[in-house]
């Protein structure tokens, strides 16, 4: 999620936006730009988390790459409802983030805690399930988030700027397995919480 802005991370990324002689990566905290026959140049800067994205990243490269949004395209509003200009606003993802790690990292901690010292923890409400449960249920939103975020402005930036092939990056697709992987937990923990044996009331 915070890769991106490094040279050495700079391969997880949410969306990418390419012209015949640069490449720029975004991430949450910052971005990455190559230019043809240049090293990778990185930068932290988390304005770039602020939406509309397209605005973002025009507002971002505009100064040092002028010529990558020449000749932008007037979009019909009533067509591309996304094109309408509006103010730059932060979506919060970072507190999604953190709400996220500590929901699933608890979950993880009960679940060691149980299987190290099984003889003395017990979890009988079912605590470390529903912290995964409530984990899922946040990567699922951060899943809705980014898609929203990037996925919108990726196509938005393909449609304004003819110079520029915009495309989105591996970090949704990331996001979309955590979600996947903390259900599945989630299901696991919370196995037998809604059946309940009355083993005292058998018929004899």
């Amino acid at each position: 999620m915070v890769g991106g802005y490094s040279t050495a991370s700079h391969g997880v990324y949410f969306a990418k936006i390419q012209s015949s002689n640069v490449t720029a990566t975004f991430a949450l905290f910052g971005y990455c730009v190559q230019e043809q026959n240049k090293p990778i140049h990185c930068v932290h800067d988390e304005s770039v988390k602020l939406l509309p994205f397209a605005v973002t990243v025009a507002n971002t490269l505009n100064d040092t790459y002028p010529y990558l949004f020449l000749n932008a395209n007037t979009l019909d509003e009533n067509v591309h409802p996304d094109s309408v200009a509006m103010p730059s606003h932060d979506p919060k993802i970072f507190a999604a983030i953190i709400l996220t790690l500590l929901c699933s990292g608890c979950a993880f901690l009960i679940g060691i805690a149980k299987m190290i010292f099984y003889a003395h923890v017990e979890d009988e409400s079912y605590t470390r399930g529903f912290f995964a449960l409530g984990s899922a249920i946040l990567a699922l939103l951060l899943v809705a988030e980014t898609t929203v975020m990037y996925q919108v402005g990726v196509d938005l930036l393909n449609l304004l700027y003819p110079n520029l092939v915009a495309s989105a990056g591996p970090g949704i697709i990331m996001i979309g397995i955590a979600f996947a992987v903390l259900f599945l937990a989630s299901l696991a923990y919370l196995q037998g919480c809604l059946f309940a044996r009355n083993d005292g009331y058998e018929v004899l």
